[in-house]
């Protein structure tokens, strides 16, 4: 008898296992450049509250881990056929391990980008954090400044910056890689900004702060914040809606907005959804559905008298959708 393997099965076993949440005993360079300063010490003091990643999570990290590893060879095997030779290597760089131990800062740089020079021996010339990046957001990245139009890349600056002072370089590197083409590369030059090198060492010596003293920041109850932080449920920030929040169950409206979420930059699907959404949204009504808030706040337009034409009020509802913890 043939025996088949349940192959779905066996890897949904294997995300499984691979599913955790990390103490976080130091300030992660990775969430250092956080708004929010209570997040930070729950990330301390409080880091097994957090909801370990679902499967699906699990494998688009396992996804973006595996490609920065065939990346880094795919660059260094061009790298040691050019002129000069140069290579990424994640070793050979001695840290700031008295700063970052002041700080208690956790630090470990992807890799650094090292150099053959003519008749001279190799050099560091700084750190480079790899990140894979969605076809559809790729040809859009131009410099540093196009990182503001998506939220999670706001932690990108702040980490690379810790970086930098942990390894004592005044410049280091984003490589961002199409996950669709391998061979397609951006390469984003980061000059260390001693203000923002600051702002962070502050940051960081006032959570270990309120780690000591057992004592926890102000919340910002910031109602397009907090909903999406890991923490939300725990902290219960002062968040309202106006009013009339209604908690529903609707699992079509609830995967038609994770859905939206996966497509932001697919336009053509993204507007069919949208319509779908809005036929089964009722404008005023703020209900919470799925892993999503849907709030409105209504705008009283005002129009003025034209010829044959007498000045007029009309209510406007504009809606807020924010994906929840």
């Amino acid at each position: 008898m043939r025996i088949f393997p349940d192959i779905l099965t066996d890897v949904q076993k294997s995300l499984a296992q691979e599913t955790k949440i990390l103490p976080h005993r130091s300030n992660w360079a990775s969430v250092l450049g956080d708004k929010c300063l209570r997040k930070l010490v729950y990330y301390r003091t409080d880091w097994d509250k957090l909801t370990p990643p679902d499967m699906r999570l699990q494998g688009i990290f396992n996804t973006g881990t595996k490609l920065e590893r065939v990346v880094k060879n795919i660059l260094n095997e061009i790298g040691r056929e050019a002129k000069p030779q140069w290579e990424f290597v994640e070793s050979g760089v001695k840290l700031n391990d008295k700063l970052l131990a002041d700080f208690q800062i956790g630090s470990e740089p992807d890799t650094f980008l090292k150099v053959w020079s003519p008749n001279e021996r190799p050099v560091i010339l700084g750190p480079v954090d790899f990140k894979s990046c969605h076809p559809n957001i790729f040809p859009h990245l131009d410099g540093t400044d196009t990182f503001r139009r998506y939220s999670w890349m706001e932690s990108y600056i702040p980490q690379l910056t810790i970086y930098e002072i942990g390894s004592n370089f005044e410049t280091g590197w984003f490589l961002f890689f199409n996950k669709t083409n391998l061979w397609e590369y951006k390469f984003i030059e980061v000059p260390l900004d001693y203000a923002l090198a600051d702002i962070l060492l502050k940051k960081a010596k006032t959570v270990n702060e309120h780690v000591a003293a057992k004592t926890l920041p102000d919340k910002i109850n910031d109602s397009n914040v907090c909903p999406t932080c890991p923490f939300f449920s725990f902290c219960c920030p002062d968040v309202t809606t106006g009013g009339n929040l209604k908690v529903i169950d609707n699992e079509e409206l609830a995967s038609i907005l994770d859905r939206l979420a996966e497509l932001e930059d697919a336009a053509d699907e993204y507007a069919v959804l949208e319509k779908a959404r809005d036929k089964l949204l009722t404008k005023g009504q703020d209900i919470s559905v799925g892993n999503w808030l849907v709030s409105w706040i209504c705008i009283n337009k005002h129009f003025t008298a034209q010829p044959a034409k007498e000045a007029y009020d009309r209510p406007e509802w504009r809606k807020t959708i924010t994906k929840m913890m």
